[in-house]
């Protein structure tokens, strides 16, 4: 593909790609079913060209099937697990076939390894078509390999005269990536999991790898947004360096609400909610969670305050807090120490009896008084919408 790059792309077009025909083995006995199968599959199905696939790939049957039989000698059975990964990985991108299939903005690019020389096993390429942009890398090899991805191979472009100009493009131009301080969102969908990259940091270094046996990344659905006070990506960035998450909006949402977040999490470890609802760890577990409300209500409250930009209410909700909690936790001692049979103090509710109980009750409790930082509109409303 090289050679067809430097000297028509055009002609990638006519290419009919396949893992296997009649007349060779089949693709499982070329391939097994594991990263290498589904790692030369993806290549199959993301390169411009026709993707083939032959008699009975999808379902792992393993008998050479050629010309020469009018049917099968074997009675095989479909492979479910292999059938249901092409589900997964595979019946996707092939669904997409249109961001794969043109060669206008078709990019090949050598993994260059720290001591200069070229991996050789790394299949890197990126497209662009109809504004979807899509990159490819696969390490076709049972080892790890690093490099760093940055300029592609050449390819043939209109010069005006004669003969075409080979041209070699870096990787975040062949992204169509602004050279800026905006960051790119990208989603692998071999993982699910979305990643976040600096621009800038592509156009200067290129796009760095690390790469362990027939590893397969597929980037697709790329974003560019821009850093603001409530979009920190490079704080976020930092957070997270090369690691992968299943959302980036919901991270950074948990990065940006952290000051609020963290003080709730805190104030329900599983470990004393699971002590408060035990007869026995009741009191201890009640004296456990009074001393963990000293210091993480007046952060809620405080974190939330400013949030809302509300700070003069803060230490009166707070107080109410603080005598929910009181109530809850009297709640839940007057029924462990009232007898059915004598006569006493009775609880007005059951308390509750299970973690999970437990932790709607406190939940709501911490949650219920925020609405009070602000003096406009319903507090319930109000604490409902803080809360969302």
């Amino acid at each position: 593909r090289r050679s067809t790059l430097e000297f028509d792309p055009q002609i990638l077009k006519r290419y009919v790609n396949f893992m296997s025909n009649p007349d060779e083995r089949t693709a499982v006995d070329q391939f097994g079913t594991g990263d290498k199968y589904f790692g030369v599959a993806t290549v199959l199905a993301t390169m411009p060209g026709l993707p083939m696939l032959g008699h009975g790939q999808i379902e792992g049957l393993e008998e050479k099937y050629g010309m020469e039989f009018q049917r099968p000698h074997w009675h095989e059975r479909p492979n479910e697990g292999l059938v249901w990964r092409h589900e997964l990985q595979i019946f996707p991108l092939l669904r997409r076939r249109a961001i794969f299939a043109e060669v206008e903005n078709f990019l090949l690019y050598d993994l260059v390894r720290d001591d200069s020389s070229v991996d050789e096993n790394v299949f890197a390429y990126s497209n662009q078509v109809d504004g979807e942009r899509s990159l490819v890398i696969y390490n076709n090899r049972y080892g790890e390999t690093t490099g760093t991805l940055r300029l592609s191979t050449a390819v043939a472009k209109p010069s005006g005269g004669e003969e075409d100009e080979l041209v070699r493009t870096p990787l975040a131009e062949g992204l169509g990536l602004p050279a800026d301080d905006s960051w790119v969102i990208a989603r692998d969908i071999v993982t699910g999991l979305e990643h976040l990259w600096s621009t800038r940091r592509l156009h200067d270094g290129g796009f760095p790898c690390r790469l362990g046996a027939y590893a397969l990344h597929c980037f697709l659905d790329f974003k560019v947004e821009l850093s603001d006070d409530d979009h920190p990506y490079e704080q976020l960035a930092e957070r997270l360096g090369d690691r992968g998450v299943p959302s980036i909006d919901n991270a950074l949402g948990q990065w940006v609400m952290a000051p609020v977040v963290e003080p709730l999490r805190r104030m329900t470890p599983p470990e004393v909610l699971e002590l408060l609802a035990a007869d026995a760890s009741f009191d201890a577990a009640a004296g456990d969670l009074r001393e963990l409300a000293v210091t993480e209500v007046a952060r809620l409250v405080d974190a939330a305050a400013e949030r809302v930009g509300a700070l003069e209410q803060a230490r009166e909700v707070e107080r109410s807090i603080h005598i929910d909690l009181e109530a809850a936790l009297a709640l839940g001692g007057v029924e462990r120490t009232t007898d059915g049979a004598n006569e006493g103090p009775r609880p007005l509710a059951p308390a509750p009896s299970s973690p999970q109980e437990w932790l709607l009750v406190i939940g709501w409790i911490l949650v219920r008084h925020l609405g009070s930082l602000d003096a406009a509109g319903d507090p319930i409303e109000r604490s409902r919408t803080l809360f969302e």
